[in-house]
């Protein structure tokens, strides 16, 4: 069974499927945006991988709203038969394709949150080696060897 080559806005579930999707694909590219747009010692991706991450999610992006697109006149007004439609094999691996992307990207950023919150422990580790060394007083205070003068 192939893949409709349209979505049907009358099958809720698959409305809700690619609003899924496409909310994925619009977070992805939110995602790698705001992080471009820190400062360059906050960042968590170099802008190689910005580039990547946001060429895909923008991709996807056309290609879910391209796909929710209502289908075009097979024969325009006056002239001859629409030839540009994609073949049914080509429109299936597109979206075999599409959900394939879906999945890595949903991986990759769980590794990038995973990623992010070690560098942020990190950082924290750093701030306070950079702080310096506790005080040198190695007293406790119930300790009953320590006797108060």
């Amino acid at each position: 069974m192939s893949a409709p080559d349209r979505l049907d806005f009358g099958d809720p579930s698959a409305v809700r499927e690619w609003i899924a999707w496409l909310r994925v694909a619009f977070d992805d590219a939110a995602g790698v945006t705001e992080d471009a747009l820190r400062p360059l010692r906050k960042r968590d991706l170099g802008h190689v991988e910005h580039r990547r991450i946001f060429t895909a999610a923008k991709k996807q992006i056309a290609d879910l709203l391209d796909y929710a697109d209502p289908p075009a006149p097979t024969t325009p007004p006056g002239g001859p038969a629409n030839d540009d439609a994609l073949p049914e094999r080509e429109r299936d691996e597109a979206l075999a394709s599409l959900g394939a992307e879906v999945i890595a990207h949903r991986a990759l950023r769980s590794a990038w949150t995973e990623t992010r919150a070690e560098n942020d422990r990190l950082r924290a580790e750093v701030e306070r080696l950079r702080a310096g060394p506790p005080p040198n007083d190695t007293r406790v205070p119930d300790d009953p060897a320590v006797v108060e003068p």
